[in-house]
């Protein structure tokens, strides 16, 4: 695979769609910003890069990229293109794609699997593989433990995602490093999005499970305001910072 240098200075080429702009913000940011490496991987030329989204259930990059993405995940779905198959044995020839993306998902996979996984992201791409998702540190676990205390505190139960997280531990950096360094793969890191903004942006966007909230239209208006807010003023400096 090439090597890459990321720019993320300046203004940004990928556009959020105005019909995602109130959606939950940092959802929506962490695509928008795997959408930006796919269109700086691709040269602007995305149209003619061959590209799959592993795990993509939900996935906001056709909307974001404007164009046709294969997605591949375990339920049964009706996207367009869509492959409904394990991350971990994917019914994909060795270098099928150009681009391999996975977002919010490495951290899902149980922890004696994820080398696994990442090899199979490895053998379907020819170019490019953009791993996007929570990488362990302390603070991050912490913030995720008590972001999971406040919807089981409005629910009775564990959050589904953020209790496999807790579960399986979020991944070692450190350990990813090292596979692909003992592959010989080139590779590029960085952080993104403030911790404390995604705490607080998460709790919001739980509020609307109790049930007097869930009917209070201006309520669900002001959260709605919150997110464009968000969005449109402070996305960006996920890209400049």
């Amino acid at each position: 695979m090439a090597s890459f240098t990321l720019n993320l200075s300046g203004q940004p080429s990928v556009k959020i769609p105005t019909k995602l702009q109130d959606k939950e913000p940092t959802f929506v940011l962490r695509y928008w910003m795997v959408a930006e490496i796919i269109s700086q991987l691709a040269q602007g030329e995305v149209r003619n890069k061959n590209i799959i989204d592993v795990g993509g259930n939900g996935s906001l990059l056709p909307d974001m990229l404007n164009n046709k993405i294969d997605i591949l995940d375990l339920p049964d779905n009706s996207y367009e293109n869509y492959i409904q198959a394990s991350a971990l044995k994917m019914p994909i020839k060795d270098n099928e794609y150009d681009i391999a993306v996975t977002c919010d998902v490495y951290e899902h996979i149980p922890e004696k699997d994820r080398e696994k996984f990442v090899d199979e992201l490895l053998r379907v791409s020819k170019e490019y593989v953009v791993i996007c998702g929570p990488m362990y540190k302390k603070e991050s676990a912490d913030a995720e433990k008590r972001v999971n205390q406040f919807f089981k505190d409005l629910t009775g139960r564990d959050h589904p995602w953020l209790e496999e997280h807790i579960d399986y531990t979020l991944p070692k950096e450190p350990l990813l490093i090292k596979q692909l360094k003992e592959k010989g793969y080139n590779h590029v890191q960085f952080d993104h999005g403030s911790l404390a903004a995604w705490e607080l942006i998460t709790k919001l966007s739980l509020i609307p499970i109790d049930r007097g909230v869930a009917d209070d239209n201006e309520t669900l208006d002001a959260i709605s305001q919150l997110n464009k807010l968000y969005i449109k003023e402070l996305g960006l400096k996920d890209f400049t910072d």
